[in-house]
């Protein structure tokens, strides 16, 4: 079986230069793997796509989940999809200055903003 690193983004930068930038770094560190886009596919039909992404999360086949981060946080879909990882075990990274780095799955709420979330440090 390939394992598959799960990419969890911003539906912000779906289809964007920034995309197609994250989804070579993440290349470059796991070049043996299948990536795991939530933009393209069957995710964006699907009835719940929130569901149908935790379900790819869920999978036994996903090894890793890389995140980024839009103006330093991240929003509700990407977090629960960090913290299912998290709950399995799942090792967790998030691109940053154009590399991976490893990140514990510790975010905190952002008072006053809406379903967004700062990763503790």
């Amino acid at each position: 079986m390939i394992p598959v690193v799960y990419y969890a983004h911003s539906m912000r930068i779906y289809n964007t230069i920034r995309e197609q930038h994250e989804l070579e770094i993440i290349h470059h560190y796991f070049w043996q793997s299948l990536i795991f886009n939530p933009n393209r596919g069957s995710i964006q039909h699907a009835t719940n796509p929130m569901q149908a992404c935790l379900d790819i999360v869920n999978d036994e086949s996903v090894k890793q989940l890389v995140f980024s981060e839009v103006d330093g946080c991240i929003e509700q879909g990407v977090y629960a999809e960090i913290q299912l990882a998290k709950r399995h075990e799942i090792p967790i990274f998030v691109i940053e200055h154009n590399a991976l780095a490893p990140v514990d799955g510790v975010f905190k709420k952002i008072p006053g903003k809406k379903n967004k979330y700062k990763r503790q440090t």
